[in-house]
């Protein structure tokens, strides 16, 4: 059995090589990877038609495995492996191991169902995996629940199963969707044939301006009011089982569902089979060496496998069982209440928090996703991730430690792009990530001279009314282009970190210097070249 391996988390995400692993240790299977050379979520079934298409060939992270990265999209990377780059037949396109839920009509807009898409659409069986897991992802049991459902498909094809077991096979083509709760495999409870169900979270649309301009920002946090019929596949995650959707298939009959609920019945049978073999000591059955044998070792291999999706917009929303604790916790993160949220006053069940332009909305459990009790009888809730990108990041953690706060052991590098993080966690279990980089500041306010919240190009038409120069120009304009926008964000930089901004030069950064805090730094020189520019702040003199 030929396999066409890819998703749309990127090339060398981990996902995708988990499922290499499980599917190249097969009798009798050969995986080609083909993928986007970067994360791709949410693009659905983008197609590029007005530029060329890049494709390089890659050092893959299981050996013998023949992998290219392409520069678009899943389904970019779908059609050029299987109308190109592949000349003999593929039997099954399998996309994933996706990092994050596609359930219900949320997976409309997936990439990962979208590059399965364009293989059905071809002709060819495809399905499409995913995790309902953001952070410390398993992929283990969905990589071995994709490895049971290809060798239910190999068994049939060689006509080793029972007369259902062809049936499948022989209605194809066939679009399959699998979604797998944040569980071990012993933890499962069972597998189920499920439906599409409703939107899990719903569109909404913040607006903002950056002084020039309005924009918007499209995003999807506002969770959907609707309770899931039990036979959907939102309602078999929530009950820790296995969601197994046959989207589309060219033919629909009697005998296509038997296959399908068989299907689901062998799968089971091989999850318990697999719980058995480990519990009695026999060991897995499942290839565990694949990464020591690898010429290449993962980037993310024994470091955390997860990529940082930061947040967009200004605006992100928490559940909270006792407001008052959750807002005493995240005032020593130093959030402060906004003057908006202090007037509205929303009957204490929600409070916004402000910290460096963004809003924090902290809302009490009022929903029915969050209904269930564990053990202590507590409300269950289900944790966000939130990050944030600051300057001064070890200071920071520095800082938290003092003040008592828990925090991850130590500052972590990501895999994906190679930042400094570390991450701290609120009493209702949501992440908070704390990412070593600038981020733009999203909320345009009305300024005073010099302030943390002063917008530098507003600064800049000052400047040239006091005999500003070219070079003052030039080097507010570099730091426009950089997202660096307000002074608040030049303070928390270091005289190295600004004079690495492309276009900005030695002489730019002394006359900034010069204007907004009154002192020359040839004169002045800093303490630590690394130490942030609030070394020099100094009321500017008037007149």
């Amino acid at each position: 059995m030929r396999i066409l391996a890819t998703n749309d988390d990127g090339v060398h995400a981990p996902g995708i090589w988990h499922a290499v692993r499980a599917l190249a240790s097969m009798d009798d299977v050969e995986v080609i990877v083909c993928a986007p050379d970067r994360e791709q979520s949410g693009v659905g079934t983008a197609v590029t038609m007005h530029h060329p298409i890049k494709v390089s060939e890659v050092t893959p992270y299981v050996d013998g495995v023949k992998t290219y990265a392409v520069e678009g999209t899943p389904s970019d990377a779908v059609i050029v492996a299987l109308e190109s780059l592949i000349t003999d037949d593929v039997d099954l396109v399998v996309s994933g191991i996706n990092q994050g839920a596609n359930l219900g009509r949320d997976m409309l807009i997936s990439g990962t169902v979208g590059a399965a898409q364009q293989a059905y659409s071809r002709d060819i069986n495809a399905i499409a995996v995913s995790v309902a897991a953001l952070i410390d992802v398993p992929y283990e049991p969905s990589a071995f629940v994709l490895r049971s459902i290809v060798q239910h498909l190999i068994d049939a094809k060689d006509g080793k199963g029972s007369w259902w077991h062809a049936a499948l096979t022989s209605h194809g083509p066939w679009l399959m969707n699998v979604n797998l709760p944040k569980k071990n495999l012993d933890q499962l409870e069972g597998v189920q044939l499920t439906k599409v169900g409703k939107a899990l979270y719903l569109d909404q649309v913040e607006e903002s301006d950056d002084v020039r301009s309005k924009y918007f920002w499209i995003t999807r946090s506002r969770p959907s009011e609707v309770e899931p019929e039990e036979t959907t596949d939102i309602a078999a995650i929530r009950k820790n089982r296995v969601s197994v959707n046959l989207l589309e298939a060219s033919e629909r009959s009697r005998s296509t569902d038997s296959a399908s609920y068989n299907l689901a019945n062998d799968v089971e049978e091989m999850i318990a089979n697999e719980v058995r073999s480990i519990a009695s000591g026999e060991g897995s059955l499942f290839p565990t060496d694949v990464w020591d044998n690898s010429s290449v070792t993962p980037p993310w291999l024994n470091e955390r496998t997860r990529a940082i999706r930061t947040l967009r917009g200004s605006n992100a929303r928490i559940m909270c069982r006792d407001l008052a604790r959750t807002g005493e916790f995240y005032h020593k993160l130093g959030f402060t209440e906004s003057e908006q949220s202090k007037k509205l006053g929303r009957n204490g069940n929600v409070v916004v928090l402000e910290r460096d332009g963004f809003s924090l909305e902290c809302r009490v459990l009022r929903h029915w996703r969050f209904s269930k009790t564990d053990a202590n009888g507590a409300k269950s809730l289900e944790a966000a991730r939130i990050v944030f990108r600051v300057m001064a990041l070890e200071a920071l953690y520095d800082t938290f430690k003092k003040e008592g706060i828990e925090v991850s052991s130590s500052i972590e590098k990501n895999y994906r792009d190679n930042t400094m993080e570390f991450e701290v966690e609120d009493p209702d279990g949501n992440k908070i990530i704390f990412v070593q980089g600038t981020f733009p500041v999203r909320h345009a306010k009305k300024t005073h001279p010099i302030n943390e919240n002063s917008f530098l190009l507003r600064l800049l038409s000052g400047a040239n009314q006091d005999n500003g120069t070219a070079t003052l120009t030039k080097a507010v304009n570099a730091l426009d282009m950089a997202w660096i926008q307000h002074v608040g964000q030049l303070l928390d930089m270091s005289p190295y970190e600004v004079l690495r901004v492309p276009g900005f030069g030695p002489e730019g950064y002394r006359e900034l210097i010069v204007f907004l805090f009154g002192i020359d730094p040839v004169d002045v020189p800093p303490i630590m070249g690394l130490s942030p520019l609030r070394q020099y702040l100094r009321p500017r003199k008037e007149g």
